[in-house]
């Protein structure tokens, strides 16, 4: 005869019952008790079994974990490959974003920052606009640039002119200007908005002086007018230039090439609103090509060692 809690329940209540059991040497036992019922609904009696604990888990084991074995290890793989494939896309991305911004860089070197700034402001589709300006204009050239060019090796003459350029260049960005050009040994910057003549000038200055005291094998003569010009994009669709036409950029040549090496010609009106006429000589006359009258001009005139 045997009594306890769990065939109690088994009996009365019909309930099939697990009691772990510990035997005295550790040995672990599960106890089932197991309620079989009459046709009435009664219980007749009830089985106790006895079974080892592993039993129940290698039932466990083999009814849930190999099933599951053979979709896990697929998901654990798919998740690897997925993140392999992810990675690979990633520094994919990442090598062509800065190919991308490289060359975004190395193109904008190659343009003037005007027509940076209108083609990021462009809306998308839409061609850039022309617009008349008034504007000065910083023309520059090297002096027997070409009688230099013959007498040294290619590398001479473009250290040489990268030298010079970079001068005029930083100058210029530092006045507020902006290169609009460079014409193999001859460069030509724009500046724009209130100040423009006295930005201008004070850019010329600023070359002169630096350049005559670099110790560089040839100067630049240097032209400045001020007048209206048309800008935006100038070419057809294949190869177009972002630029200023019109006839103040030819006066501005023209000064420019009347200029020896170390000087400075500008209009007057441009003089008179820079504010530095206590360094320029007084008004000349010169008659420019292609245009109708003379050209009232003012001459800087650097002494050169």
């Amino acid at each position: 005869m045997e009594a306890n809690a769990a065939l109690t329940a088994a009996f009365k209540k019909g309930e099939r019952v697990l009691l772990p059991h510990r035997e005295a040497d550790g040995t672990r036992y599960n106890e089932f008790y197991i309620p079989v019922e009459r046709q009435g609904g009664d219980v007749a009696l009830v089985f106790e079994l006895y079974e080892p604990a592993g039993y129940l888990s290698g039932i466990l084991l083999r009814a849930l974990l190999l099933p599951t074995l053979v979709p896990g290890l697929l998901l654990v793989g798919l998740v690897v490959m997925l993140g392999y494939l992810i990675r690979r896309a990633q520094a994919s991305i990442d090598l062509r974003a800065a190919r991308v911004r490289e060359l975004s860089a190395r193109i904008e070197s190659l343009l003037s920052l005007s027509a940076i700034g209108a083609m990021k402001q462009a809306p998308a589709g839409s061609d850039l606009p022309l617009k008349r300006i008034e504007v000065s204009l910083l023309y520059s050239d090297v002096r027997r640039f070409t009688e230099y060019s013959e007498a040294v090796s290619p590398e001479k003459v473009v250290a040489f002119l990268n030298r010079i350029m970079t001068i005029q260049i930083e100058s210029i960005v530092r006045h507020g200007g902006d290169v609009d050009k460079l014409i193999g040994d001859a460069l030509l910057a724009r500046f724009d908005g209130p100040g423009k003549e006295e930005r201008a000038i004070a850019a010329a200055l600023d070359i002169q002086e630096i350049v005559e005291q670099g110790g560089l094998p040839r100067g630049i003569g240097v032209g400045v007018f001020t007048g209206l010009a048309i800008l935006g994009p100038i070419g057809p669709e294949a190869r177009r230039d972002y630029t200023v036409i019109g006839d103040s950029v030819n006066i501005a040549a023209r000064l420019c090439a009347e200029a020896k090496r170390g000087e400075i010609v500008c209009d007057v009106a441009t003089l008179d609103r820079s504010g530095a006429a206590n360094r320029f000589a007084s008004v000349e006359n010169l008659q420019v090509k292609g245009r109708e009258g003379h050209v009232s001009i003012h001459r800087m005139v650097k002494a050169v060692s």
